[in-house]
C-alpha cells in the first residue's frame, strides 16, 4: 500500500540535524567490519592494562567475601532469592536487589576461582560487547541516514571517556555495563519490531529490559527513555510508539514484585552522612544549592575528566550557599539546557535528545527526588555520558558540514585530540586502580573525603606494623596520625573516625590519647564493637580487670555471637580467680567454636585448678 506524498520531504531526525547544520551523508551500503575492529582493540588498549589487577575497594567483601558467590553455580539460587546485602552478611535491612552481576560472578569463580586477573577481562569484554552493540545500533536505526562516521564517533567517544574508569577497573561495578548492555538490547529490539512486527522481537525486548532491571535499578528510567528514542529517531506515529512501550510495564511491575516480595518484611535504613554528606545539612536553601553544585560538579567531569576520584564521601563536597558562583552557573546552565531541550525535541532534535537523555537517567541518583547512599559517584554518570557523548559528537560534525564523505582535516585534528587526551587519561587512571593500596594512595594527599583518610591511617598503620627500622615504623605511624586527624577534623561527629584516630595513637603506644578517642567514639555510638575491645585491651594492660570485664560485657550484649568477647571475659575472669564464670564463658567460647584451642586449654587448666582444692 502506497503512502500519501506529504509537504516534508525530509525525515524529521534528519532535519533536526540540518537545523544543526550538519549535512547527512549518503548512505554508505557497506561500512564492513572496520568500525567493529577499531573499537574492539581501542577497547583492549583502553583497558588492557587491568588484566592484572587486583581486587579493589568492595571487591574482596562482595566477591571473594561472598558466601553465595564463593558456593559457584549451587548459589545462583540464592543469589537471585535475596537482595544483593542479605547474600553477604546476612543484613536484614532493605537493600538493592541487583542479582545479575553477582551471578556472572558465581559463574566465574565455578572456572576461575577468585581470580582477578580473570575478572577484570570479563569486566573490559562485557564493556567492549555494550560499546560495539551500541554502535550497531546507532548505525541501524538512529543514523542510519548517514555514514558510519557519526555512531562510530560517538561510541569512539563514550568508549575512551575516562568517567568510565570506575565502572571498567572496578570488577564489582560490572551492574552498570550489565544494566547498560540490557538497555541497548530492549532499545535494538523495540526497533526491530517497528520495521517487523512480529512477537518474538517484542517478546527478546521485554527479556533484555528485565534483564536490565534485575541488573541495576537505573534502568528505571528507560521506560521514559525508549519511547523518546523511538519517538526520535523513528518516523512511526507517537500513539504506535506508546502503544509498542506500554508493554514494558510488564517486566517493570515483575521487577517491583520481587523486590516487593524480598524486602516487604526488612526496615528501612536511613542514610548515614559518611555515605551522603547531604542528610548533614538542615537549611533546606543550602541543600538545594548543594545539589545543584554536585550536578554542575558532574557536568563539568564530563567536559573535563581532570580530577577523578573514587571516594566522594562525607568531605568530599561542602555545604554550599545558593549565591556562590559555581551553584548560579550550575542553575543558570540545567536550566538553559532544560528550556532548550523541552523547545527542540517537538522538532525531533538530536542535541535535545541527547539532553534530555542525560537528565532522565541521572534524575535516579541526583538527589533531587530520592536519597540514595552517596553524595555523587563516577559510576552513576556511566550511562548519562551516552547522552553528552551524542551532543559532542553533533558538535564536532558540525565541523565536517559537508555533502561528501571525505572528512574534513580540521575535523579529524580535533576528533583526534579529543580522543587522544580521554584515552591517555584513561589510561592512567586505570593503573591508580590496581589494588585499593594504589588507590588510596593516589588520592589521599589531595582528598579531603574522609572515608580516603581512615583508608590511609588504616593503610600507614599496618605497613608501620609489619616494619623492623624503628624510624621507618614511626614515619608510617605519623602518617596515620596525620590523615586521621584530617578524617577527625572533617566530620567530628563520626563513630569510626574517633576509632581510627585512637588506634593510630595506640599503635605509638601513647593510652592516654588512645583511650580518649575510644570513649568519643563511644559517646558518638555506644555500639562501636571495636571501641569497646580496645578499650578492654587498654584496661586489661592498665590492670583494671573490671572495666576491662565491662566493656566487653558490653560486646557480648551487642553480639551474642561475639566468640573473642566471649573468651577474653574468660580470661579476665581466670585472673581474676573468679572461676565459675570463666568456666561459664568459656563454654560459651566453645558452643560458638568448639575448635577454639585457648578456650579449651584454659577450661582444662581451671578444671585441674578446681580439681585440686
Amino acid at each position: 500500500m502506497k503512502k500519501k506524498a506529504t509537504k516534508r520531504s525530509v525525515p524529521a531526525k534528519e532535519s533536526s540535524l540540518r537545523e544543526k547544520k550538519i549535512k547527512p551523508h549518503p548512505p554508505v551500503k557497506n561500512s564492513s567490519r572496520f568500525p567493529f575492529l577499531i573499537l574492539i582493540v581501542l577497547g583492549f588498549v583502553l583497558y588492557g592494562n587491568t588484566f592484572q589487577h587486583d581486587f579493589t575497594v568492595d571487591d574482596p567483601w562482595l566477591i571473594s567475601g561472598n558466601q553465595q558467590v564463593q558456593r559457584g553455580l549451587e548459589g545462583i539460587p540464592d543469589l537471585l532469592s535475596k537482595t544483593t546485602f542479605a547474600v553477604i552478611d546476612s543484613i536484614q535491612v532493605a537493600t538493592p536487589y541487583r542479582p545479575m552481576s553477582f551471578v556472572a560472578f558465581a559463574i566465574e569463580y565455578q572456572f576461575f576461582g577468585n581470580d582477578p586477573h580473570a575478572m577484570h577481562f570479563f569486566n573490559v569484554m562485557y564493556y567492549i560487547l555494550t560499546v560495539t552493540l551500541l554502535y550497531f545500533l546507532l548505525k541501524k536505526y538512529l543514523f542510519n541516514k548517514y555514514s558510519f562516521h557519526m555512531p562510530l564517533l560517538i561510541s569512539l567517544l563514550f568508549l575512551a571517556h575516562p568517567i568510565h574508569t570506575e565502572v571498567v577497573a572496578n570488577i564489582k561495578s560490572r551492574d552498570e555495563i550489565f544494566s547498560l548492555l540490557g538497555l541497548i538490547a530492549t532499545c535494538y529490539l523495540l526497533f526491530k519490531y517497528l520495521d517487523n512486527p512480529k512477537i518474538k522481537y517484542l517478546i527478546f525486548a521485554l527479556l533484555t529490559y528485565f534483564f536490565s532491571l534485575l541488573s541495576k535499578e537505573n534502568a528505571l528510567t528507560f521506560i521514559a527513555i525508549f519511547p523518546l528514542t523511538l519517538y526520535v529517531f523513528s518516523t512511526s506515529s507517537l500513539l504506535r510508539i506508546v502503544k509498542i512501550t506500554t508493554w514494558l510495564i510488564i517486566p517493570l511491575l515483575c521487577y517491583f514484585l520481587i523486590r516487593y516480595q524480598l524486602l516487604q518484611n526488612m526496615p528501612h535504613q536511613a542514610t548515614q552522612a559518611i555515605n551522603n554528606s547531604l542528610v548533614d545539612i538542615a537549611d533546606d536553601t543550602s541543600l538545594f544549592a548543594t545539589k545543584i553544585f554536585v550536578a554542575g560538579k558532574y557536568l563539568l567531569l564530563l567536559i573535563f575528566p581532570y580530577n577523578l576520584t573514587w571516594d566522594y564521601s562525607y568531605g568530599s563536597i561542602a555545604p554550599q550557599e545558593l549565591w556562590n558562583l559555581p551553584v548560579l552557573l550550575s542553575l543558570i546552565v540545567h536550566i538553559g539546557l532544560l528550556i532548550f531541550a523541552i523547545v527542540k525535541i517537538k522538532r525531533r532534535s538530536i542535541v535535545a535528545f541527547g539532553i534530555l537523555f542525560y537528565f532522565i537517567v541521572y534524575s535516579i541518583t541526583s538527589n533531587f527526588f530520592i536519597t540514595i547512599d552517596a553524595t555523587m559517584a563516577e559510576r552513576f554518570m556511566f550511562i548519562p555520558s551516552l547522552g553528552f557523548c551524542i551532543i559532542l559528537a553533533v558538535m564536532l560534525m558540525k565541523i565536517n558540514n559537508n555533502p561528501k564523505i571525505n572528512l574534513k582535516p580540521s575535523f579529524i585534528a580535533l576528533t583526534v585530540l579529543i580522543l587522544g587526551l580521554y584515552s591517555v587519561k584513561t589510561i592512567n587512571r586505570n593503573q591508580d586502580w590496581k589494588d585499593t593500596e594504589t588507590l588510596i594512595r593516589s588520592e589521599q594527599e589531595n582528598s579531603n573525603a574522609v572515608r580516603t583518610q581512615l583508608s590511609y591511617a588504616n593503610q600507614m598503620g599496618q605497613l608501620g606494623i609489619t616494619q623492623t627500622d624503628s624510624l621507618t615504623k614511626k614515619e608510617y605511624f605519623n602518617q596515620a596520625l596525620a590523615a586521621a586527624h584530617k578524617a577527625v577534623n572533617s566530620y567530628p561527629g563520626y563513630s569510626l573516625a574517633h576509632y581510627v584516630l585512637g588506634r593510630s595513637y595506640l599503635q605509638m603506644n601513647d593510652t592516654t590519647h588512645a583511650k580518649s578517642e575510644f570513649l568519643k567514639a563511644l559517646d558518638i555510638d555506644n555500639r562501636n564493637i571495636s571501641a569497646l575491645n580496645d578499650l578492654g585491651v587498654i584496661y586489661w594492660h592498665q590492670h583494671d580487670m573490671d572495666k576491662s570485664a565491662e566493656a566487653y560485657k558490653k560486646i557480648t550484649e551487642i553480639d551474642s555471637r561475639n566468640e573473642k568477647a566471649f573468651e577474653n571475659l574468660g580470661m579476665i575472669y581466670y585472673f581474676m580467680k573468679d572461676y565459675n564464670n570463666a568456666l561459664r564463658m568459656y563454654d560459651i567460647t566453645l558452643s560458638l567454636n568448639p575448635n577454639n584451642n585457648l578456650a579449651n586449654q584454659y577450661k582444662k587448666i581451671i578444671q585441674q585448678e578446681l580439681g585440686n582444692k
